[in-house]
């Protein structure tokens, strides 16, 4: 082993000093005299010290506080769910038109949850093409310009520049096929249109007791001082004896 790495730093010695003669920038310069220092030394090739301290027994891996493997629930994200992309188009259907809520104008507005989350679970409309497509408006132009305008000018439904200088490259060859759909928006309350996309589907009551996420995390033991959890713990024993569980309008109340 020795000898492969001897061979490959004289390679590079050698590499580096053809390289130099060709140089005048003093920064390169000084990178390339510290990288063959550090290759004649042997130290790029040393263990790489983290945490800092690892490699000479002064540090060591992070306190675990009496956590053993794989003991804490992990709550898992909601997938997406993909669909296949439609063969055919699809009827149209727009995004919904802003709301108010607590908001001042419809400016600061977002679409009603429900309608949002029906918007979403109809399947893609209009469908990708090669190029941005320009010839459907934007769907909330009316808003924007009364907000921000006149601005003279309407947008269209697509957010990629016209033309066939932005289009998909190898489109024929690599066309889409496959989608999800989502939207930055309101906070709103899910009513469950990707449950069935989810390997669970959310059908044996995840958040009710005894459910997957009812109990979503647990711990006993001592706590920081400084954290606001501290005032939780038992005056005592001074011991902090925590679970956090979840609950939802179609499954029992959790415990």
């Amino acid at each position: 082993m020795d000898h492969l790495k001897n061979w490959k730093a004289g390679g590079v010695i050698k590499y580096l000093l053809s390289f130099q003669k060709n140089i005048s920038n003093v920064f390169t310069h000084r990178l390339l005299q510290t990288t063959l220092m550090l290759l004649v030394t042997g130290n790029c090739f040393a263990e790489i010290d983290v945490p800092t301290g690892y490699a000479d027994g002064i540090a060591g891996p992070s306190p675990l506080y009496g956590a053993t493997d794989f003991s804490q629930k992990m709550m898992r994200f909601e997938e997406f769910g993909l669909k296949p992309v439609p063969s055919e188009p699809q009827a149209a259907h727009n995004l919904p038109q802003p709301a108010l809520h607590d908001e001042p104008t419809l400016c600061q507005g977002y679409p009603d949850g429900d309608l949002l989350e029906a918007f979403l679970a109809e399947p893609i409309w209009p469908l990708p093409g090669l190029e941005a497509n320009t010839a459907l408006p934007n769907p909330w132009w009316g808003v924007i310009d009364s907000c921000e305008g006149p601005l003279g000018t309407s947008s269209a439904i697509e957010g990629r520049p016209p033309g066939s200088i932005y289009s998909h490259q190898r489109y024929e060859e690599f066309s889409p096929a496959a989608y999800f759909q989502t939207a930055i928006a309101g906070a709103r309350v899910n009513l469950g249109f990707r449950d069935e996309m989810q390997s669970h589907s959310y059908s044996v009551g995840e958040f009710a007791p005894g459910g997957l996420y009812n109990e979503v995390y647990s711990y006993t033991g001592s706590v920081h001082p400084g954290s606001p959890l501290d005032a939780l713990k038992d005056p005592e024993t001074g011991i902090l004896d925590l679970h956090v569980a979840g609950s939802t309008a179609q499954d029992a109340p959790a415990e």
